[in-house]
């Protein structure tokens, strides 16, 4: 309904400046959940040819979050060139637009994935860039309070014992995962969220996972920083039915349990051993996940 909303508005609209806000809002739907057969490639791709990076419409509404997702759907199906097209539009829009808050929002999402790729040298560039230069900005204070002036040893580590850690199942209240429930099994975490882009598009990839491997010392546990439960039950509704264990975390659980796992972005997978040591948090995501995840339960005692 929302689509044909917009759909309908872009039809009639006349202002350039709003037809682009328009057309963009088309995509940030699909945060909502909305199927991916309903987005148009050709729409996104006019996007990225004609609407400029220093353009003023990407400060309306916050539309600079859903770059990343047209982007996603304006290079379907190969996504060989997706990041390249990705960072060179990022990398022009930090140069030419004149928003601040436009600028913190790209530094931001650069600060997490340094973090979260443990890449020291943009991650302290970029930590200072926000604190001291967009000290303003909502997302200058946010990496301010968040984050450290340099770099921490990670501990989410190939090798290292995964944090403690206690959550109600968001479908049976009676039970709580925890590293006990796991012992004695390999499973996967997938930190994730219903208006996350590049999250719902690694779900056709753990259903294959989860069909392809049948056994009883293998489980995979979503855990969701969605708002409610509706926004997960709806998206199981009509897309895919994710049949494994879920977590919701509460709001007030969200920032312990980030800092806790190390959850700068999501997706954030996590593979961990029957003995509660983690495994990888690499090749776990597109086509490397089944292989990887297969080869640790074979090689699981």
């Amino acid at each position: 309904e929302n689509l044909k909303f917009l759909d309908n508005e872009l039809q009639q609209e006349k202002d350039s400046l709003l037809i682009n806000f328009l057309r963009i809002s088309y995509f940030q739907i699909y945060y909502l959940g909305s199927p991916k057969s309903l987005f148009k490639k050709a729409l996104a791709k006019s996007i990225l040819n004609e609407v400029s990076p220093s353009s003023p419409v990407w400060s309306l509404n916050n539309n600079t979050s859903a770059l990343d997702i047209i982007v996603f759907i304006a290079t379907q199906p190969n996504l060989s060139n997706c990041n390249r097209i990705l960072d060179n539009y990022k990398s022009r829009m930090l140069l030419n637009n004149s928003d601040p808050n436009v600028k913190s929002i790209l530094l931001f999402q650069e600060l997490r994935r340094a973090e979260s790729e443990e890449d020291i040298l943009t991650y302290n560039k970029v930590y200072n860039t926000l604190v001291n230069n967009f000290s303003k900005t909502t997302l200058g204070k946010k990496a301010k309070a968040l984050y450290q002036p340099n770099l921490r040893e990670s501990k989410i580590t190939p090798e290292a014992m995964l944090p403690e850690y206690r959550f109600t199942s968001l479908y049976d209240s009676s039970i709580t995962y925890s590293n006990e429930y796991f012992a004695g099994k390999v499973y996967l975490i997938d930190f994730w969220a219903t208006w996350c882009g590049p999250c719902v598009a690694e779900i056709p990839n753990i259903e294959k996972l989860n069909k392809n491997i049948k056994s009883d010392r293998f489980e995979i546990l979503s855990i969701s920083l969605d708002k409610n439960k509706k926004d997960i039950d709806n998206y199981r509704q009509t897309h895919y039915p994710m049949d494994w264990n879920h977590v919701l975390l509460k709001e007030k659980e969200i920032s312990s349990v980030r800092q806790d796992f190390e959850v700068s972005g999501i997706p954030r997978p996590i593979l961990v051993d029957m003995d509660g040591k983690i495994i990888t948090v690499d090749g776990l995501l597109g086509d490397n996940l089944l292989e990887t995840v297969r080869h640790a339960v074979a090689n699981s005692n």
